[in-house]
């Protein structure tokens, strides 16, 4: 790649402008001479080649930057953004819940550029208005999106986007005397997360029942969510035709909160009002990203590697 080409990504990063690059040359200059605007402009234009000294002060303008980024790099599985979907043909098992606590630590643990979709009928708008509003109010894009606008929502690189399914869509099933498919038919997000009390006979027959019918064309994680702990999970959940140890099974379960008390915070740039639910989700997110082949690495390992990169290793990772 060349240095002119490195240099506008480098300036796009730093946030500067050409004056501004200017200016900041002509202030570290020894000699007292002024680096001009029309300068940068050639080097950026590729008309007039930049000289080493002027690369490598560069790299240690984006090192330092990101060395003072406290966020965790997170590498997607693919080049393009992801689609986690929230369903289950069973109401009230916190669904909608589960889909609102993703997009939260998504938006604001992660940093990463998120979307909460609410995939529901004509006839349940008003009902997920307000939840709608409430995740608005937390500066998360929430666009209102017919079912069909749904299954052709391409996500933008690096955005990650949550699809709360609502109760009647997944429960569709095939009408021979309709034309249309089925909703989850047509829908293939990169991973489906299925909540239920898996201690409920009700809750986990509804959850085998989806899981068998084999609608959901994509990887699939059962998350366990317990109103109250129970020793036998593994039987019950055995005799409906599933296995706790399987991998379609999320490998902890998340506690469902006794208080009525929304654990989120209501507003951007509050702490949450439980920090358990937080590091649960916390944990359930990681889980997600890392099960579809992504990664994450902590400030401290990623200052190390940063040592040794060159300016276009840097750019990448930030990029």
């Amino acid at each position: 790649m060349t240095n002119s080409l490195l240099l506008k990504r480098s300036l796009k990063f730093l946030e500067l402008s050409g004056v501004a690059l200017a200016n900041q040359l002509s202030e570290s200059r020894e000699d007292g001479k002024r680096t001009a605007p029309e300068t940068v402009s050639r080097w950026l234009s590729g008309v007039n080649p930049i000289e080493p000294s002027l690369m490598l002060w560069v790299t240690e303008l984006v090192r330092n930057k990101m060395r003072s980024q406290k966020q965790r790099l997170i590498r997607l599985p693919t080049n393009e953004g992801l689609v986690i979907a929230v369903a289950n043909p069973k109401g009230g098992v916190g669904k909608t819940a589960v889909a609102k606590n993703l997009a939260v630590i998504s938006k604001f643990s992660m940093n990463m550029k998120t979307t909460l979709i609410q995939a529901t009928t004509p006839e349940n708008k008003e009902v997920v208005a307000g939840e709608l509003r409430e995740m608005q109010d937390l500066r998360i894009n929430c666009p209102d999106l017919t079912p069909d606008e749904v299954l052709v929502y391409r996500p933008e690189p690096g955005e990650v986007v949550i699809v709360d399914v609502c109760t009647s869509l997944s429960s569709q099933r095939t009408d021979t005397t309709s034309k249309s498919e089925p909703f989850l038919s047509q829908f293939q997000p990169d991973m489906y997360v299925v909540p239920a009390d898996f201690d409920s006979p009700q809750e986990i027959a509804a959850s085998a029942r989806f899981v068998q019918s084999g609608v959901m064309q994509s990887q699939i994680q059962l998350l366990h969510r317990p109103r109250f702990m129970k020793t036998d999970t593994a039987t019950r959940v055995e005799h409906e035709g599933l296995d706790l140890r399987s991998k379609i099974f999320c490998p902890f379960f998340i506690p469902q909160t006794i208080s009525s008390r929304n654990p989120r915070s209501r507003h951007a740039f509050e702490k949450w009002q439980n920090d358990d639910q937080e590091w649960h989700f916390n944990n359930l997110f990681e889980h997600l990203i890392t099960s579809m082949g992504g990664t994450f690495k902590d400030a401290y390992s990623l200052r190390s590697e940063m040592k040794t990169m060159g300016l276009e290793e840097l750019l990448s990772l930030v990029e």
